[in-house]
């Protein structure tokens, strides 16, 4: 049988359209180094300031803090890579501070979603601390909540950690967004409104990437299949 070239077997613009299929399937997945996709440092968000974490000067003193954000639309999950905050000058710190991701139930932390790595910042000044985040998959147009915990000390053991007055978004890509919501608790589990700074926020950066839905790459591996086996095929006849 006469050998003919592959553009015989399939139309021109079939392979084409194929090899767009699977160049788009892989070129969202996961990457490190991904651009924030929302962001509230920097621009205008002074006047900002350092509060205490864990709140050992407020009335009760609370170890938990909480952030509220939103991800963006799209028909796609992501892939929390890390989330950066702003840190100022500690006191003779006994503990990290654990960092974690819950779900939204009525306007406070719901259910545990998962860790980042825990931080432990000793800054001299106003500086910049990421936690990162493994396999943590948030949903597309989801509320979630940023916790951040660290016990109360016998002692010292205080992070400051930057807020604004003036809080707003800075960067955000996709519709990622936040209501400015901030919370605190004495135990993790029943949140109250930050009253000293009332309708102040954190200020902080969070890093994700666009994963694909498992249909979309199993179409990918199927049009891969298919052009390999017509190759195959090909040098066969």
């Amino acid at each position: 049988m006469k050998n003919l070239p592959l553009q015989k077997w399939i139309p021109r613009r079939a392979l084409s359209a194929a090899a767009g299929v699977v160049c788009l399937t892989f070129a969202v997945a996961p990457t490190a180094g991904a651009d924030p996709v929302l962001s509230t440092m920097g621009g205008d968000t002074a006047p900002y300031w350092f509060t205490y974490l864990p709140g050992i000067y407020l009335v009760p003193p609370l170890p938990y803090f909480a952030q509220s954000f939103t991800t963006g639309s799209g028909p796609d999950s992501f892939s929390l890579n890390s989330i950066s905050f702003l840190f100022d000058e500690s006191f003779s710190p006994q503990y990290p501070i654990e960092v974690a991701i819950y779900s939204n139930s009525g306007g406070a932390p719901g259910a545990f979603v998962g860790s980042l790595s825990s931080l432990a910042p000793e800054p001299a000044g106003p500086t910049e601390f990421t936690s990162t985040a493994t396999n943590l998959i948030l949903s597309p147009e989801t509320s979630y909540w940023i916790t951040l915990y660290s016990p109360l000390p016998d002692g010292d053991n205080v992070y400051q950690i930057g807020m604004s007055y003036q809080p707003e978004v800075v960067f955000s890509a996709g519709g990622w967004t936040t209501d400015f919501a901030f919370r605190v608790s004495a135990d993790g589990s029943s949140w109250t409104i930050y009253e000293e700074g009332e309708g102040s926020a954190l200020l902080f950066s969070i890093d994700a990437t666009a994963v694909p839905e498992p249909s979309a790459v199993g179409l990918g591996l199927v049009v891969l299949g298919g052009l390999g086996w017509l190759r195959m095929r090909r040098k066969s006849a």
